[in-house]
């Protein structure tokens, strides 16, 4: 990520407030694992519909893109696509982009503060609550920070 200029840093805040999103995710089983315990993950998404864009996200920034849809909601719209930034990729890359959102700046700082005030834990089985990596002080922050996650990205009117 050090060849990207200040500009292309700009370019994907940019895409990101407008056509994006950044948010902690919460599953009820890791993809790795075969568990029943929650699993927090931050990630940031950009929705697009042309694939050059994609194309660049991904040579530049990393990540990967996947169809978002398998048909477009209405019959005359394009096919539309998202690109997802998560894993040990994200956290360097909000850092960078935090000076330049507009609109995201609050869900950048959710989970820039979800990594940076992290305890984190090795060993451990999630299956005996006794032996868990995360104790439960760390899962309840993780909760509280994908509640305050979902507020910030609600949809609609306002609910006050």
């Amino acid at each position: 990520m050090d060849t990207i200029s200040e500009i292309e840093w700009a370019q994907l805040a940019a895409f990101v407030d407008g056509e994006g999103h950044v948010a902690i995710t919460c599953s009820r089983v890791n993809p790795r694992q075969t568990r029943t315990s929650l699993w927090y993950h931050p990630r940031m998404l950009v929705y697009n519909s042309d694939r050059r864009l994609m194309d660049w996200l991904q040579e530049k920034f990393g990540g990967s893109w996947r169809n978002y849809r398998k048909k477009p909601a209405k019959a005359h719209y394009k096919p539309s696509l998202v690109w997802e930034l998560s894993g040990t990729k994200l956290l360097p890359a909000l850092r960078r982009l935090r000076p330049y959102f507009i609109l995201k700046a609050e869900q950048a700082d959710l989970v820039l503060s979800f990594y940076d005030d992290a305890v984190w834990h090795k060993g451990g089985n999630y299956g005996d609550p006794a032996k868990r990596r995360i104790s439960a002080a760390e899962l309840a922050r993780r909760h509280g920070l994908y509640a305050d996650s979902l507020r910030l990205n609600h949809r609609g009117p306002d609910a006050s």
